[in-house]
């Protein structure tokens, strides 16, 4: 059968076009990868929440964890099992999987080269993909599909995404909320509202009864150490209202605010963000640079990929019908590339170069032949251990081979079984700032950081450490093993 030479054309082109969005995601797949191992590499990286996943996923401790958390992530139970079957450290692993998933939607705009530009360079993408690994990363592609099986009325399709979004943490029932909401002032009926409904409501009461559950315990603000600054309440409401206006410039303002101007479509993540704003005991779900952003992502840009397209970028009209409004393409470039210098961790920007921020400084990302032997004799060292041992950690003191033990984070060195407490059998140590305790950080070397409390408390705890006898040394880590 003849093939006309169209038709041949057609099918070329479109060969060549999915082998450059291949090559884009394989491209953009090796920086992340790479900066990301150089992260791990240069002690950047932490246990909250890395090192936390590895070991529970690692450690067989996945069901015990998930009802002793306050997210109720029953997703990890079935990656649990799926991670025992490919090849590869737990470590790697994760990592692989929040490079695919969050740059997995590269194939969802794939029709417009423009809006995949725009999506690598998202700095609401760089700061969920440069980070700790967070179990909040399946939600980028799960949203997704989502939001198109509400828009092709599948009822189906949109109760199995309903429940997986929601088996990776309970808050995400409020972004079915959220489409319920926009369904309404769109006008959009689904074409089963019975059952619609009755999927609703299942999970507004699986959320009200999560939430009862959790606000009946301590929260978070009454865990935080003692050492770390006290704020008046004036103080934390003008820290509150900056870093919601952040927030809010930071994910609509890199698109020149399309996302509320042009479409219903934000009205889906209203409930999610009025949740964030209105808690009183986690001020970190408001900042743009954390890991709570990722349900965003989906939605802004599900929504501009549906709204617009290549002529309308064009020469786009911002405000109606004024031609002094209307915006060329070359706007958006400029602004896209103006957001990641200001506001991401990229390689583009103000804080890689600056070194604004410890985490995504550019000496993260630089081969240190001193950190690397580290790791190497480090983990040859806990691949001697014959057993399962208790180690106590700073933060960022995460090697690929410890996972399989029992873990802790300093300060906290007791480990408790139903009817004993022992403590830590190997301590890791830094030699070097920055100094962690549990989750906190001192910046400065040899303890000159500012924060007086910080360094008395570390003080303090390591005088605590008089029953344990140096390990193993070197430039960058001290290894304490208990004395028997």
């Amino acid at each position: 059968m003849m093939i006309s030479k169209n038709r041949l054309n057609f099918l070329k082109n479109n060969n060549f076009h999915n082998l450059a969005i291949f090559s884009i995601f394989l491209i953009f797949f090796s920086i992340f990868y790479y900066m990301s191992i150089s992260k791990i590499n240069n002690f950047s990286v932490t246990f909250y929440d890395t090192g936390y996943y590895a070991n529970i996923l690692q450690n067989d401790l996945v069901k015990g964890k998930i009802f002793l958390s306050n997210h109720l992530s029953f997703i990890l139970i079935p990656l649990s099992y799926l991670l025992k079957i490919f090849p590869g450290n737990i470590l790697y692993q994760l990592i692989i999987i929040q490079i695919i998933c969050g740059l997995i939607p590269i194939f969802f705009l794939k029709k417009n080269y423009f809006l995949i530009f725009s999506y690598i360079l998202c700095p609401l993408v760089w700061f969920n993909l440069l980070p700790n690994f967070h179990i909040d990363i399946f939600a980028i592609p799960l949203i997704w599909f989502l939001l198109k099986s509400n828009d092709e009325h599948n009822f189906k399709k949109f109760l199995i995404f309903s429940f997986i979004l929601i088996s990776i943490k309970f808050i995400f029932s409020l972004i079915i909320f959220g489409i319920v909401l926009f369904n309404y002032f769109e006008n959009k009926k689904f074409k089963i509202n019975k059952y619609y409904s009755y999927v609703i409501s299942i999970l507004f009461l699986y959320f009200l009864i999560v939430l009862y559950y959790y606000f009946s315990f301590e929260t978070i603000g009454d865990e935080l150490l003692s050492f770390k600054t006290e704020l008046s309440t004036h103080k934390l409401l003008v820290i509150k209202f900056i870093d919601i206006f952040l927030l809010f410039f930071v994910c609509f303002g890199y698109f020149l605010f399309l996302p509320i101007l042009k479409s219903k479509h934000f009205l889906i993540i209203i409930p999610l963000l009025f949740v964030y704003s209105i808690s009183p005991n986690n001020l970190n779900l408001i900042k743009f640079y954390y890991h709570y952003t990722i349900p965003l992502i989906p939605v802004i840009f599900y929504s501009i990929n549906n709204s617009l397209n290549k002529s309308n970028f064009n020469n786009f009209n911002l405000f109606g019908k004024i031609k002094i409004f209307k915006i060329s393409k070359k706007f958006f470039l400029i602004n896209f590339l103006i957001f990641n210098t200001l506001f991401s961790p990229s390689p583009f920007s103000l804080i890689f170069w600056k070194d604004y921020n410890y985490f995504y400084s550019k000496n993260n990302y630089k081969i240190i032949k001193e950190n690397i032997q580290t790791h190497k004799n480090v983990n040859e060292k806990l691949n001697l251990l014959n057993n399962k041992k208790n180690i106590v950690i700073e933060n960022n003191l995460i090697f690929k081979n410890l996972f399989e033990h029992n873990i802790k984070v300093f300060p906290d060195i007791i480990f408790e079984t139903k009817d004993l407490k022992k403590e830590a059998d190997f301590i890791f140590l830094r030699m070097k700032g920055p100094y962690f305790l549990s989750d906190q950080i001192c910046l400065d070397d040899d303890m000159k950081c500012q924060n007086t409390k910080f360094k008395n408390l570390y003080n303090e705890n390591l005088d605590k450490l008089a029953n344990y006898e140096i390990f193993f040394k070197d430039k960058n880590i001290k290894v304490l093993k208990k004395k028997y």
